[in-house]
């Protein structure tokens, strides 16, 4: 399958880790801070877990040093990855 590309919006440092979707936007969070590439590899392993997917499905194409990034997915396309999440977050509750 193709790749297909989500945006994501990161904030690091934060008190715990969370994902949620705001229309096709994709927040993430995560305690790890943003240095030597610490909170990239956190938010490439959160949503790989959090999508149910390897974590060498996703990749980082722009923005590995600022907030908003894109993300390369593998597997599975933006609305099938939105609505994944969508209902993990519905599961989560």
């Amino acid at each position: 399958m193709a790749e297909r590309y989500l945006t994501v919006h990161v904030t690091p440092r934060a008190k715990r880790e969370a994902v949620t979707v705001e229309g096709s936007l994709i927040h993430v969070s995560v305690p790890a801070p943003a240095e030597r590439g610490a909170a990239n590899t956190a938010v490439l392993a959160l949503l790989s877990a959090s999508l149910g997917l390897p974590q060498t499905d996703l990749r980082i194409v722009t923005g590995r040093a600022g907030r908003r990034k894109l993300i390369a997915i593998e597997g599975l396309d933006a609305a099938g990855a939105l609505a994944r999440l969508r209902e993990r977050l519905l599961e989560k509750g």
